[in-house]
């Protein structure tokens, strides 16, 4: 969970920044970007104020904020709002002492705070120690003393044992005040990072202000949060069923995302929900790759209550690996069997194994949901962003209902996390809602807020009926899709009859 989804930590931020109405918008994160200047500058350059948070394997959280925006100019900048802060095991703000050079700004440089607190500086061939701030950088092969700073190092900054061994440097006093603390007390002697974590700084809402009880910003027919509630949903959908004279046994939902944003875990809530109990059908977790490798049509089972829809499961979306857009027409139209295993190395054709060379409406897919992570949707990489719009603009040319899996609102918002069923009278998930349907050009009312199933050993009905809830609209729009394909069908087979032609 990123830093400053705790309240607390936001707050004192606020009171040290001078604003209590900030907002703080996760862009980067070491563990998810890379350990590197160069992902640091390339998603937050000419972003404007930031912060930037470590914490490290002595459990020590510390950070520095600048109100000056990063742009790789390769020198010192004087910043009279900047400061330190440690968050644990202390509050503490550690002003600027006035003698300049506050920020250091290099585009092969992480965040660097003076000559007090640096994350990370190295390079191939050398280690410069010019005992700068806060810096989450590349890589160092040859350890050098850093004057009184420390220097820690390692030859990759890829993880060991659950931590960046980075070549920080920290040695509190030098441009910013030391308040009675030093090396030891201020960073624990550790500069072995779990996540290095950069928030873009806005203006934004009070706190207070960002949870209305009465005023909701979507309304619904959710009344009350009950299992009465949950069991009405639950009944509607296990009614569901296609137009008869389709012979479309059930409905098929595609669900694509890029890699962790949640899309097995969806798949394995909606399971509980089914079987009343906290249920781990499909392999789920944060790998750096897809854990799904097949194409699968799930049949949800729960008892005697099998629902008339279909969950189909897909390879997680990558930048250069993952499933491809080009393979994507094929499985909306119906080509790809059950349990086809997908190669990355490999496009599909028409000579792929089991390939169907003449899908009928109960093949092809009925609504496509883009599952996306709405903590970390804003730095979702391009390719993977454009992967997305063109499976979008792939369905909506063959008509196709496009929504949205909108997960881990629980990580977005605090308040969501304590009680999944305000998340509708939430201001920050409003706004996380409008962003998305602004990006990727879908109506917010089929932008679906929910909340997986992942750390619980217990159901809960509010999470179940926001599942059920997303399901519900979904469901409704394939249900419109196949009415119209039937339609489309009919007013063909007329025009034919006309022209004396056999289908």
């Amino acid at each position: 969970m990123p830093i400053l989804d705790n309240k607390t930590y936001r707050k004192q931020l606020r009171a040290w920044i001078g604003d209590p109405a900030l907002t703080f918008d996760l862009l980067y994160s070491a563990s998810r970007d890379g350990c590197t200047g160069q992902a640091f500058h390339e998603k937050y350059n000419n972003q404007g104020p930031t912060v930037s948070i470590g914490q490290n394997s002595a459990g020590y959280v510390i950070g520095g904020s600048t109100s000056i925006a990063w742009s790789s100019c390769r020198n010192y900048v004087n910043d009279d709002r900047a400061f330190l802060f440690q968050l644990i095991p202390n509050m503490v703000k550690f002003a600027r002492n006035g003698n300049g050079n506050d920020v250091y700004d290099n585009g092969t440089y992480g965040p660097t705070f003076g000559g007090d607190l640096n994350y990370n500086q190295t390079t191939f061939d050398t280690v410069d120690s010019y005992g700068y701030g806060l810096d989450v950088e590349e890589v160092c092969s040859v350890s050098e003393p850093c004057g009184n700073n420390l220097l820690f190092f390692s030859n990759s900054y890829n993880k060991s044992g659950g931590y960046f061994n980075t070549n920080g440097c920290s040695y509190i006093g030098t441009n910013y005040d030391a308040n009675g603390f030093n090396t030891q007390t201020f960073t624990g002697n550790s500069d072995s990072y779990l996540d290095i974590e950069v928030y873009a700084v806005k203006q934004g809402h009070l706190e207070d202000e960002l949870y209305e009880k009465d005023k909701p910003w979507r309304k619904t027919e959710i009344n009350d949060w009950s299992n009465k509630t949950r069991d009405k949903l639950f009944d509607e959908l296990v009614s569901f069923s296609t137009p008869s004279q389709a012979k479309v046994p059930a409905a098929r939902l595609l669900l694509v995302g890029s890699v962790g944003a949640g899309k097995s875990s969806f798949f394995n809530t909606v399971r509980s929900v089914w079987k009343g109990k906290v249920h781990s059908q499909v392999a789920t977790g944060t790998a750096p790759h897809s854990l799904t490798t097949k194409f699968r049509v799930y049949e949800i089972r729960g008892g005697h209550q099998t629902p008339a829809f279909r969950l189909c499961d897909t390879m997680g979306l990558e930048e250069d690996q993952g499933l491809d857009v080009g393979d994507m027409a094929y499985l909306l139209d119906g080509h790809v069997p059950d349990h086809f295993q997908f190669n990355p190395a490999v496009r599909i054709t028409r000579k792929s194994p089991g390939f169907v060379k003449d899908p009928g409406l109960a093949e092809v897919i009925h609504c496509v949901a883009l599952v996306i992570d709405g903590s970390t949707y804003k730095v979702i990489p391009p390719k993977v962003k454009d992967k997305l719009l063109g499976i979008q603009t792939l369905a909506r040319d063959r008509d196709i209902p496009v929504h949205v899996v909108l997960t881990k609102v629980d990580k977005v918002c605090e308040d969501v996390a304590e009680d999944p069923s305000v998340v509708f009278h939430s201001r920050v998930i409003e706004k996380k809602v409008k962003e998305i349907s602004d990006t990727f050009g879908i109506q917010s009312n089929h932008i679906h807020p929910v909340k997986n199933y992942e750390s619980e050993t217990s159901i809960d009905p509010r999470v179940d009926i926001l599942t059920l809830n997303a399901l519900r609209q979904m469901t409704g729009s394939a249900e419109d899709y196949i009415e119209d394909q039937l339609d489309h069908m009919e007013e063909t087979d007329t025009q034919m009859s006309k022209m004396n032609i056999k289908r």
